[in-house]
């Protein structure tokens, strides 16, 4: 793949770490937000007809508002650029759609940036799961808390949502049969605590707690199967993220797993897939099965 030929929209909070990562890859050549010039030296701030018309750019990464998501994907497409959007890719099916039926004719790559499918440890974990050691899958409980608001434009739901739905989407590949919420908090009319009930087929039962109202930060998932608990806290060192408990004896242990940033991964894997001309791992079809379950996830709320 030649270098230099990814540009980023949108410089934020998070929007940083992708431009930090790609300029390390030797793979960025311009930005385009409208508060950060001097984001890297060397790299230029462009307008977005600019880089749409720049041939040399063939992939282009939306970190912008999730609202501006959908739009933003529609115009790269049409101008046959590879996209990488942060998650969610939109935020309702319908239009998620009609990327895909843009996409039909243009054949671009498009990934939905899901970064905790690219995490070791989450990598891991399905190792584990896939070989059996655990048993059956029988419980999933996920936590997912902060002390302060991430997104002034956007709700707990979008924001952290597709982190955890992503994760049981890809451990137990189905849709919810059934949705229960148990609870759920607003400040001034923006969702910022949600506690929800997940039911699959052969009895698999799941619980997701979001919340930016907690007094601490908690990034964890346990996973309970018939024979063995895993139990991944990300908030841990590398050595302790994942501990293994067996059920019938309460014995554990932790597993090791080698430290390599997730976002690197993710970032790599991208300019990987686009070289090679792969499907990714997080597709339109992948985002699809996560976005119909937070959408009626908000349904239900309303």
């Amino acid at each position: 793949m030649n270098k230099n030929n990814i540009a980023v929209f949108g410089v934020g909070k998070w929007g940083k770490n992708l431009v930090r990562t790609f300029y390390n890859l030797k793979a960025l050549k311009y930005i385009n937000d409208t508060h950060n010039n001097d984001t890297i030296k060397n790299i230029k701030n462009k307008s977005k007809k600019n880089i749409y018309n720049d041939k040399n750019i063939t992939a282009i990464i939306i970190s912008t508002p999730i609202d501006s998501h959908f739009n933003l994907a529609c115009q790269a497409i049409k101008n046959n650029k590879h996209i990488f959007v942060e998650k969610p890719l939109t935020t309702n099916i319908k239009n998620l759609n009609i990327i895909k039926k843009l996409n039909i004719i243009k054949k671009k790559i498009i990934m939905s940036g899901h970064i905790i499918l690219y995490h070791p440890a989450f990598i891991k974990i399905q190792r584990i799961i896939n070989s059996g050691y655990i048993g059956k899958i029988r419980q999933i409980y996920s936590t997912r808390t902060n002390t302060i608001h991430t997104s002034s434009k956007n709700n707990i739901l979008w924001d952290y949502g597709p982190h955890d739905i992503s994760i049981i989407h890809k451990l137990i590949n189905q849709t919810p049969s059934k949705i229960n919420i148990l609870s759920h908090k607003k400040n001034n009319g923006i969702l910022t605590e949600i506690n929800v009930n997940l039911y699959y087929k052969k009895n698999i039962y799941v619980q997701t707690y979001l919340s930016w109202n907690s007094k601490k930060k908690i990034q964890k998932l346990i996973i309970i199967g018939s024979k063995k608990k895993i139990i991944f806290d990300d908030t841990k060192n590398w050595e302790k993220k994942i501990t293994i408990l067996n059920i019938k004896n309460k014995n554990s242990f932790n597993i090791k797993i080698t430290k390599k940033e997730p976002l690197l991964n993710e970032c790599q894997y991208f300019l990987a897939i686009i070289k090679n001309n792969k499907h990714p791992l997080t597709d339109i079809e992948n985002s699809k099965n996560i976005i119909k379950t937070l959408e009626e996830i908000n349904n239900t709320i309303q």
